[in-house]
């Protein structure tokens, strides 16, 4: 039971953290910290004004009661784009 519940919890934050992510942008990990409840995302994509979109909808249509950007880089591997991290509480 633990497990589904788990399964159902990370379900439902990876289709609200979806809402705010424009199609062209992968999230690419979560990670729950339950010391400081809240949500670790990664996510990459090609333009790097995807960014500021994914941050106003995710504040505009409270998903998260709080959005933070934890960093930004250039994408691994020499691929182009951007790779940023998110942290979020519920």
């Amino acid at each position: 039971r633990c497990v589904a519940g788990f399964v159902d919890s990370a379900k439902q934050v990876g289709q609200r953290l979806e809402t705010g992510l424009p199609d062209d942008v992968a999230l690419i990990s979560l990670r729950y910290q339950r010391r400081q409840q809240e949500i670790l995302a990664v996510a990459e994509t090609n333009r790097a004004d995807n960014l500021s979109e994914v941050l106003q909808r995710l504040e505009r249509n409270a998903v998260f009661r709080e959005v933070r950007l934890v960093r930004q880089s250039e994408r691994a591997g020499g691929r182009g784009g951007m790779q940023f991290e998110l942290r979020l509480k519920d």
